[in-house]
């Protein structure tokens, strides 16, 4: 996971560091936005709850063929509430 502006990268510490992540236009991104340390910003969550989403229903056909066919889900979510966001003060 990773959050961040034009200006730089907040990454969290078992993000892939491989990995290339390009902006809209095709650009590498890494090159032109630094990333920050993980001691930077801290952040208090809580988890409220584990839920689902309605039901998906995609219906999928193939012409002339007879094939017919019901996909359903459910996406599960993890309802999360936000605490304090502690940012790191320049002196230390």
């Amino acid at each position: 996971m990773e959050v961040g502006s034009r200006e730089y990268i907040l990454r969290a510490p078992k993000a892939e560091k491989d990995k290339v992540h390009t902006g809209a236009g095709g650009a590498a991104l890494d090159g032109e936005r630094p990333v920050l340390p993980e001691d930077v910003v801290r952040c208090n969550l809580t988890v409220m709850e584990h839920t689902k989403s309605p039901l998906e229903r995609k219906f999928l056909k193939k012409r002339r063929k007879g094939y017919k066919k019901t996909i359903q889900h459910k996406q599960g979510w993890t309802r999360l509430r936000v605490g304090d966001i502690v940012l790191a003060s320049e002196s230390a």
